[in-house]
């Protein structure tokens, strides 16, 4: 048996909330919304900065991406505490050669390494190599730097990014909470999807899984196509 899974998963939460036990209804609302919008492109949370050897720092250019996982259901348990509890996953076939979703590119952050002291010089050719951003954008360090668990390496992540021309509105109309990306016709990025291109949703608890299913909205997704759906707290049994 593989050590991958076929399906790559998105995690997710409510917007703004960390709580095992937040209300039922808000995870019914954001897995709505998904459905509806599509995965919304933000840019990563956290600015990754890379180690090299001679005291080199390359800080990795940072686009809108949307992040997956290859990590099999059985393995998520310590994923989910830190992205969240609800998952929505997609072939990775389907990913991989329609949307153009691919693997990151992990590289030591330690202070040593042939790739990571070599980044900085790659990255300051940024201006004068078409796509050098939106390749880079697939770097991420193993770890934070010097931390002996390679914490993000053990993530199997896989991204997307959004490849036509974005852009922030004038930042005096961006609230600070806002993470919108916008194209140069003013809509947000999402990627959207129809129904039956997803393959498994996963709710946090069985008492949210039964209130999705049983929402008006999403029994019409459903009717269309019904994906694998489980819980968080059942991962561990696959």
């Amino acid at each position: 048996m593989s050590i991958r899974s076929e399906i790559l998963i998105h995690w997710t939460e409510p917007k703004h909330e960390k709580d095992e036990f937040v209300a039922v209804e808000k995870y019914v609302a954001l897995i709505k919304s998904i459905y509806s919008k599509g995965l919304l492109f933000s840019l990563p949370k956290n600015e990754d900065v890379v180690h090299g050897a001679l005291g080199t720092l390359s800080k990795i250019p940072r686009i809108p991406v949307i992040c997956y996982t290859e990590l099999r259901l059985s393995d998520v348990g310590k994923h989910t505490d830190r992205y969240g509890k609800m998952g929505i996953g997609f072939g990775r076939d389907w990913l991989m050669h329609d949307r153009g979703a691919n693997p990151v590119f992990y590289v030591q952050n330690s202070g040593q390494g042939v790739v990571s002291t070599n980044l900085a010089n790659i990255i300051s050719k940024l201006d004068k190599i078409d796509g050098l951003k939106m390749f880079l954008s697939f770097v991420k360090p193993m770890s934070e730097y010097h931390e002996p668990s390679l914490t993000y390496y053990d993530e199997m992540e896989w991204r997307m990014v959004e490849w036509t021309h974005l852009y922030r509105k004038e930042e005096s109309q961006v609230q600070e909470s806002d993470s919108s990306w916008f194209r140069k016709d003013g809509s947000i990025a999402y990627f959207a999807f129809s129904p039956d291109d997803v393959a498994i949703i996963v709710a946090p608890n069985e008492e949210t899984r039964k209130a999705i299913l049983l929402d008006s909205r999403m029994r019409e997704y459903f009717d269309k196509y019904l994906p694998m759906m489980v819980t968080a707290d059942s991962c561990s049994q696959f």
